[in-house]
């Protein structure tokens, strides 16, 4: 009685679409993925959890530039820098799961700008490779 509860929040499984309930506590409370095989099938595809990452990125922040996300792209062991980042928002252009935003006219000098444009689970289009585009 009289004790907060934190509410259990659900959220869909970024590989299969399954719902997942966040737990309150901080080893659970993070979850992108309903299980270890789910994760595991992302991982092991080709540059798997990289691509999933940028994704995420551009989701998250969307609308942003490559530096910016080169900037947000933090692993224990690797860098991205803004080329490398770029490449891969060409890849995921290309297949039609990003859009690029133009500059304006007034200011040409800034960079270009990519958000995501499909509902599909990020995960389930970096696993399957999905293309959108024909």
């Amino acid at each position: 009685k009289n004790h907060w509860k934190k509410p259990k929040i659900e959220v869909s499984c970024d590989v299969c679409e399954n719902t997942v309930k966040l737990e309150p506590y901080e080893k659970e409370g993070n979850k992108h993925f309903c299980s270890k095989s789910c994760w595991q099938s992302l991982v092991t595809t080709k540059k798997g959890m990289t691509h999933w990452t940028v994704l995420k990125i551009v989701k998250l922040y969307g609308p942003i530039s490559a530096q910016g996300v080169a900037g947000r792209y933090c692993t224990n062991n690797t860098i991205m820098t803004s080329r490398t980042a770029a490449n891969h928002l060409k890849l995921f252009r290309a297949r039609g799961i990003i859009e690029m935003i133009n500059p304006p006219i007034e200011n040409l000098s800034s960079p270009a700008t990519y958000q995501v444009i499909t509902d599909l689970p990020l995960g389930m289009v970096v696993k399957d490779k999905i293309k959108l585009k024909g």
